[in-house]
């Protein structure tokens, strides 16, 4: 496997969970305001444990990016293209 199907590989596996795809799935309706964790976490009817861990996941691979603002922490889509995809 090359370097480009390990990264796609990679990245399918990231999506392919199922809390992880509805997070992206919210935040991209949300645009730019984006959602708090606790917002996210009264969405889906869960617990903030559950929502920071997959939201932990998503930023490492950078599919997501945290701005603090007031005093909690507002998640947005990190990049253009992902928007596009869940579109």
């Amino acid at each position: 496997m090359n370097k480009k199907e390990k990264e796609i590989f990679k990245t399918i596996r990231i999506l392919c969970g199922p809390m992880r795809f509805r997070i992206l799935i919210a935040l991209s309706g949300a645009g730019r305001s984006g959602l708090s964790v606790t917002n996210m976490a009264l969405i889906f009817n869960t617990t903030l444990s559950r929502i920071s861990h997959q939201l932990q996941i998503l930023r490492k691979h950078k599919f997501v990016k945290a701005t603090k603002r007031n005093h909690e922490v507002v998640y947005t889509l990190s990049d253009h293209r992902v928007q596009k995809y869940l579109s």
